[in-house]
């Protein structure tokens, strides 16, 4: 447990940290501020970061489905810009990653920033994924405002996926990039990329609701069969059918291992399979039955 006093004192030291690179304007927000100290209070260490990964214990298959689509068409727009796109389940744990920039792929490993990955803020303090969940809206954090020093190489915003049919927070939608690239850009465009996914979801979630067969084929923790894949997990199966290996797949796709990995785990989940070898007869026979 952190005392008061240790409390005020490291909370004393962060601040001096972050007046100390921006040239000494006292300009510590206030949810930054709070979120500082509710990191210390976790126990999170600033100059250690130690971040929990795992498999993804709820991928949320329908949040999946609506915002594959949105990732897959601003990730070929923003190719060469040094923008990651992140997309997190309500636990603040990232189900899916973006990042064409070998550079910054390779940075972004070593910070754990990936598929599986618990970015809570009791896990790795103060970052935007989180606050964007603790909310009330979009967020952004630049620099030496993350809690932990490891994370001031970036700046990030995100903000909260709500399903529009229960207005609860299913998720969080976020981009990333070096802090030396932070702008003013960054919240808008996260908001209209949230917006489209919102939308989304609206779509497929009255269009299940009329289809109950179908909804149990594509949505929830149990989906199976081969409807039940995301475009992304579609084209890992293409490739992977090829006989091309996790890293190969990584390096066509512009994601990491980890996130051929994670897709691949929900791959045989979802097709009942234990085997290379047996997805690769499955995506013959469906290629085989599509017209």
């Amino acid at each position: 447990m952190v005392t008061r006093q240790a409390l005020d004192e490291t909370l004393d030291g962060l601040v001096d940290r972050l007046l100390a690179t921006t040239q000494g304007i006292p300009s510590v927000r206030t949810e930054i501020f709070a979120s500082w100290r509710r990191s210390l209070a976790y126990g999170v260490a600033p100059d250690r970061l130690e971040v929990p990964i795992g498999a993804i214990y709820e991928s949320q298959e329908l949040l999946e489905k609506a915002a594959a689509p949105v990732l897959d068409r601003l990730s070929d727009d923003l190719v060469d810009s040094g923008v990651v796109l992140l997309l997190a389940n309500r636990y603040a744990q990232i189900i899916d990653r973006r990042v064409p920039d070998p550079g910054l792929r390779r940075k972004l490993d070593g910070l754990v920033l990936v598929p599986g990955a618990d970015y809570r803020e009791r896990s790795v303090g103060t970052n935007a994924i989180s606050l964007a969940l603790v909310g009330p809206g979009p967020n952004q954090v630049i620099g030496s405002e993350h809690f932990s020093e490891n994370l001031s190489y970036l700046a990030c915003a995100a903000a909260p996926v709500i399903d529009p049919a229960t207005r609860t927070v299913v998720g969080a939608m976020g981009l990333s990039c070096r802090a030396s690239l932070a702008n003013s850009l960054m919240i808008p465009f996260v908001k209209r990329a949230t917006w489209e996914i919102e939308r989304r979801l609206a779509v497929i979630t009255a269009t299940e609701l009329t289809t109950p067969d179908s909804r149990r084929s594509v949505a929830g923790p149990h989906a199976f069969g081969w409807d039940a894949l995301t475009k992304s997990e579609q084209k890992v199966v293409g490739l992977v059918a090829q006989g091309l290996t996790n890293r190969a797949v990584a390096e066509r796709l512009f994601v990491s291992p980890y996130t051929v990995d994670s897709h691949l785990r929900n791959i045989f989940r979802k097709l009942d399979i234990g085997s290379r070898v047996e997805l690769a007869r499955i995506a013959v026979e469906h290629a085989q039955d599509e017209p």
